[in-house]
């Protein structure tokens, strides 16, 4: 278990300053396993409360408590069989992350799962979803060549309210080698006759500790799901929305809130000696425009780019440190931003971690020419009581200054925040 008190601060110019946040963070994990000649079973109930010190009249957001699993595992070794009962989490199958509901496994001989899904999604850990989402898949996994390298189909249809949300039929792959892995996914949606997503992440290392890794990732932006047509509207309600509208053009309403996205990323990295490693990244994402409908305003095609420089350390000072030099450069098509970032992790005998972090950011607002340097010292300290209790301080600080070309006062930042806490282990 875990408590932490957070604070964050701001202030502009010479104004009073605002307390953001002023909380208590408790958070508990219980895992129980029992392994029998037959019957596996596990269990898992992580969750969290959040106490706001705020208030309502202070701009507080109130108390509330986070669940982020709670399921029941149980495998049989003679059948074959194996369920999980519970809020959960799974990225394979069409399954897009956390969910409340029932995973059956059966393994169809050494090489091949089945495996059916029943849930519904779960998109906050401490509100519930306002509309009445289900969903419900099959899926297949089969491994041809060997346990390194498997072949996954599956088939997922989720409804909302009477109507059909998402549907996923598509196909993924991994392959894990000594010197290369690949992983990818394609995904098609009936629903709307659109790809929903496709997905492919590759690395290889060569000779000389020489690795150049690869993505491609291309989805729609929110996930495409009919959910996305009340984006923007005065009811959260399909009904409403049915009263006035046909399924066929909530559909269209949908794409129109649904923007495609792709995303391309290089990065390669060298060892330049036992304790120097090289790393340059570069990124680049587009996403499409989208057009006026439903009252709700067009947004235009949008650009990012990514591009960075890391040097890496290890133990150079002494056994067991690591020190991290970084450049980056970023463009987001409304502000031009150039990094320098310096992050260290000292171990001071057996209970004492230090980290100190610098960031320090150029940046060019392009709609008035204006810059702004940023500047955010920071440090972490954690002592180790003992191997069951430790203690942690996270502590930041950020100055800015932003040079105002059309007006005759600059606006200065600045805000801190405060983390300050405990980890127990039993």
């Amino acid at each position: 278990m875990s408590q932490y008190y957070r604070r964050d601060v701001n202030q502009i110019n010479d104004q009073d300053e605002i307390v953001s946040q002023s909380a208590i963070y408790t958070d508990a994990s219980l895992d129980a396993r029992r392994r029998g000649e037959r019957f596996d079973f596990a269990t898992r109930i992580t969750g969290g409360y959040r106490s706001d010190l705020l208030g309502n009249d202070r701009g507080g957001t109130n108390n509330d408590f986070r669940l982020s699993y709670a399921y029941m595992n149980l495998a049989d070794a003679r059948s074959g069989l194996r369920g999980r009962l519970g809020r959960q989490t799974r990225n394979t199958g069409g399954v897009l992350g956390r969910f409340d509901g029932l995973n059956l496994g059966y393994e169809l001989g050494d090489r091949t799962t089945l495996e059916a899904v029943v849930g519904q999604p779960v998109y906050s850990l401490s509100t519930s979803d306002p509309l009445d989402r289900l969903f419900y898949g099959i899926s297949a996994s089969i491994a041809p060549f060997g346990d390194n390298f498997d072949i996954g189909l599956f088939l997922l249809n989720q409804d909302v309210d009477g109507m059909t949300d998402r549907q996923a039929v598509g196909a993924e792959t991994r392959y894990f080698g000594e010197n290369r892995t690949l992983w990818g996914m394609i995904e098609y949606n009936p629903a709307f006759e659109e790809i929903g997503s496709a997905f492919l992440q590759a690395s290889w290392r060569f000779a000389g500790d020489f690795t150049v890794t690869g993505l491609f990732d291309h989805r729609y932006s929110p996930y495409l799901t009919l959910g996305n047509a009340l984006i923007g509207q005065p009811s959260q309600d399909f009904d409403d929305l049915l009263a006035s509208l046909t399924e066929d053009e909530i559909r269209q309403l949908t794409l129109d809130r649904s923007a495609p996205t792709t995303t391309v990323t290089l990065g390669l990295s060298k060892a330049l000696s036992p304790k120097l490693q090289l790393g340059l990244n570069a990124t680049r994402s587009n996403i499409d425009a989208k057009p006026e409908s439903g009252g709700v305003p067009a947004t235009p095609e949008s650009e990012y780019s990514y591009y960075s420089v890391d040097l890496v350390a290890s133990s150079l000072f002494r056994e067991g440190d690591v020190s991290i030099v970084s450049f980056r450069q970023s463009s987001t098509g409304t502000t031009d931003i150039l990094s320098l970032n310096l992050d260290a992790r000292f171990p001071l005998g057996r209970v004492w971690r230090i980290s100190p972090r610098l960031r320090v950011d150029r940046r060019v607002i392009l709609a008035d020419d204006s810059e702004e340097f940023v500047y955010t010292p920071a440090i972490r300290l954690q002592y180790r009581v003992s191997q069951k209790a430790r203690f942690q301080l996270d502590a930041g600080k950020t100055f800015s200054t932003r040079e105002m070309i059309v007006m005759d006062q600059d606006i200065d930042r600045e805000s801190y925040y405060l983390n300050l806490g405990y980890q127990l282990f039993f």
